[in-house]
């Protein structure tokens, strides 16, 4: 709604008499500083905090490619929003929730405030304002399924907001995560920027209220918040990559297994399982298509550079979408155990239609590129990953080529009557050492006894390869006559 006269001493006298008759009972006992719970259902709750954080704040980019959800002072969405997949929560499962201004997101019931509906996840209930037209320069809330992500997600994101009547701008998000398994799903709680916390609550409820957990430690910058459900496995292992730009300085259309960039993957604890890895075509290009295939191989050869013939290709795709992009699944998973770990290194194919003048790159910009089986995570650290080089690496040049003679026969027979037509007289195989070569002209000299003799001169492309002329259904691509010195040029 929009501007309207408040109280701050009311609307906090309000908050105290709610929270005392709803949620008070249902706070646990002792908080310790970095984990909470069980509640009646079964979850707890870890922080980011040290020293004995259970979970790693990475922010989470839900705008970009984010729709914006045009929320209105204390309003929520009109209708629900979905998911993007099924999300089990207190036992319930929701393909849709709706999203309300003031903080959270609500499963069953939309509400000015959570504290007057149930089945909520709540990342800052307080008084917030989203609407442009009552707080100009206020941020708006975004919605963003990221059905690539494994497991999927959706994201939420205050972008900004001010909290009401003032300029003070909250930016967090609350992101939703499918369970795999079919058991309840987790609920993170991410705090970028916040500016001056009004009060507010934190925590998650269930369908009824039957169950629910509140973070009640001081909200800060840079934190996260996990609710996890229960049978939640102990936080897993960390995955580190470290990164090697191996892109050439420049590469021509028609070149394959380019290698680009070296991965090295490492765990310091135990042993992670790799499931995926996705990869961005970057750069600057005038159209998409620079790129045909994305390949993953394995340096099996322990020598940190890409030999084809030696190395374990492991995954390969074509990019394809805004910004060109391929997720390499792999057949099996690959397990990182402790140590030096492993070099995986990404190679692109370039077609022949690759525009030169282009620049391309290899990227990754975060940890959610790479999958590995949870409760394992990958760490933050080392990314952005991207080859492109502004002005430097790796532009597209025109390739020069060389076209080859590799074999040739000639299938001419013995004798040949008059009139006879496609008596076959030279056979020859051409190659290209790399990208392609279009062949212009053919000259053809006569060498017998006369030239005359000879009515029409042909060239045809054994289209099935077969090594025989078979006019029916070679490709005739000239013909012609030789002229007085025995020479004929067939385009």
């Amino acid at each position: 709604m929009g501007p309207r006269p408040r109280s701050a001493h009311a609307i906090g006298l309000l908050a105290v008499v709610l929270l005392a008759a709803t949620i008070l009972g249902a706070l646990p006992s002792r908080v310790s500083a970095d984990s909470g719970g069980p509640d009646v259902y079964g979850y707890t709750w870890v922080d980011s905090k040290f020293p004995n954080p259970g979970v790693v704040y990475n922010w989470i980019d839900g705008v970009s490619g984010g729709t914006d959800l045009l929320l209105t002072d204390d309003g929520c969405t009109v209708n629900r929003i979905p998911l993007g997949f099924p999300f089990r929560f207190y036992g319930v499962i929701y393909n849709d929730a709706y999203v309300c201004a003031n903080g959270f997101v609500a499963f069953n019931t939309p509400a000015g405030s959570a504290q007057f509906t149930d089945a909520y996840a709540v990342g800052l209930g307080a008084d917030l304002n989203p609407d442009s037209a009552s707080a100009p320069g206020t941020g708006h809330v975004y919605a963003k399924a990221d059905s690539l992500s494994s497991p999927r997600r959706l994201i939420v994101t205050w972008n900004g907001v001010y909290t009401y009547a003032t300029t003070d701008p909250q930016t967090f998000e609350i992101v939703l995560f499918e369970n795999p398994t079919g058991e309840d799903g987790r609920v993170l709680f991410q705090y970028k920027q916040l500016t001056n916390p009004p009060a507010h609550i934190t925590g998650i409820d269930s369908l009824g209220g039957t169950s629910s957990l509140y973070y009640a430690s001081a909200l800060a910058n840079l934190l996260a918040v996990e609710f996890r459900p229960p049978g939640t496995s102990p936080t897993g292992d960390v995955l580190t990559l470290r990164v090697a730009n191996l892109s050439p300085v420049s590469v021509e259309p028609g070149q394959r297994d380019i290698p680009f960039v070296r991965l090295n993957l490492s765990t310091p604890t135990n042993s992670v399982n790799l499931r995926r890895v996705r990869v961005d075509v970057t750069g600057i290009t005038s159209m998409p298509g620079d790129v045909s295939r994305i390949a993953l191989w394995r340096d099996a050869a322990g020598n940190g550079q890409l030999n084809t013939s030696r190395d374990a290709f492991l995954a390969a795709g074509a990019p394809a979408g805004s910004p060109e992009s391929v997720a390499l699944s792999l057949p099996s998973p690959l397990p990182i155990l402790a140590g030096p770990g492993l070099n995986l290194i990404v190679a692109f194919d370039l077609p022949l239609t690759a525009v030169p003048g282009d620049w391309i790159g290899a990227g990754l910009p975060g940890n959610s590129y790479v999958t590995v089986d949870p409760p394992d995570t990958v760490s933050t650290a080392n990314f952005p990953i991207n080859s492109y080089v502004s002005g430097a690496r790796t532009l597209i040049v025109e390739g020069v080529d060389t076209l080859r003679v590799t074999a040739w026969s000639a299938p001419n027979p013995a004798n040949v009557t008059r009139w006879q037509a496609d008596a076959p007289m030279l056979a020859i195989t051409f190659d290209a050492n790399k990208g392609a070569v279009t062949i212009a002209r053919i000259t053809v000299s006569f060498l017998g006894t006369r030239s005359s003799d000879v009515y029409l001169v042909k060239a045809f492309e054994d289209t099935n390869h077969d090594l025989a002329l078979e006019p029916g259904t070679d490709l005739l691509l000239d013909a012609g006559r030789f002229d007085g010195s025995g020479n004929v040029a067939l385009a």
